[in-house]
């Protein structure tokens, strides 16, 4: 879907210099990452390559490279066909990535993704709806708050960070007395995540050797102009 969409923009509007990774080649279950081709294999490819496994893969530890995690997955989750969540992190002896961050990307509940995301410092999950829409949510295959909350109980993760709320909402879900009560029940008993709520134009620093911290002085600089340069970038 995408990628012909990419091929076709760039026969037929300007080049891309891109080079095409499939998420189902980034599973780890078709090549171990030890298999992963060098740097120097990729620039014989030219713009528009629709990478195999083992490029793909390497590929996406030379990006995840950049952020201080020099290894990237992708999970299987189920939202609609070739609908994947990622995990980032570093390779374990087995060439399993060890979740450092993981994003769910739209899906209901996954089980596989939770485990994928075990002992991250952060899960970013979506929460569609609240809990009382739970029927549409099924209907739909995206989470409603108490599953976003499950699942970052089931992985016993540091930080749960709720997204992708629907518009019907005056306010975001997941703050009502209703789903506090909720999250208590859940995680009674239970290593239980500091969660925490998206918000449009949120940074977060995900530097592998730090705790997740939220930004905040990009937003402040938006709303007041320079007269904020130099105010500290990072607030918890």
């Amino acid at each position: 879907m995408l990628y012909p969409f990419l091929k076709r923009f760039e026969d037929q509007v300007e080049l891309l210099n891109f080079h095409f990774a499939d998420n189902k080649h980034l599973t780890r279950d078709i090549v171990p990452a030890s298999e992963a081709v060098g740097a120097e294999d990729l620039t014989s490819y030219p713009s528009g390559t629709n990478l195999n496994a083992s490029l793909s893969l390497h590929a996406a530890n030379e990006a995840a490279s950049r952020l201080g995690m020099p290894a990237l997955s992708t999970v299987r989750v189920d939202h609609c066909p070739e609908a994947y969540g990622v995990v980032l992190g570093h390779e374990d002896d087995s060439g399993k990535v060890q979740a450092h961050v993981s994003y769910s990307g739209d899906t209901v509940f996954c089980p596989e993704f939770a485990d994928a995301s075990s002992g991250a410092r952060l899960m970013v999950h979506e929460a569609t709806f609240d809990d009382e829409l739970k029927d549409e949510a099924d209907k739909k295959r995206h989470s409603t708050v108490r599953q976003a909350l499950a699942a970052g109980k089931r992985a016993s993760v540091d930080r749960l960070l709720l997204t992708h709320f629907s518009q019907r909402y005056p306010k975001l879900p997941g703050q009502t007395e209703s789903n506090r009560s909720e999250a208590s029940r859940i995680h009674r008993g239970k290593h239980a995540p500091e969660t925490l709520v998206a918000f449009d134009l949120m940074r977060v620093r995900v530097d592998s050797a730090y705790p997740p911290t939220i930004e905040t002085a990009h937003l402040v600089n938006a709303l007041f102009g320079a007269s904020t340069a130099g105010m500290d970038s990072d607030t918890e």
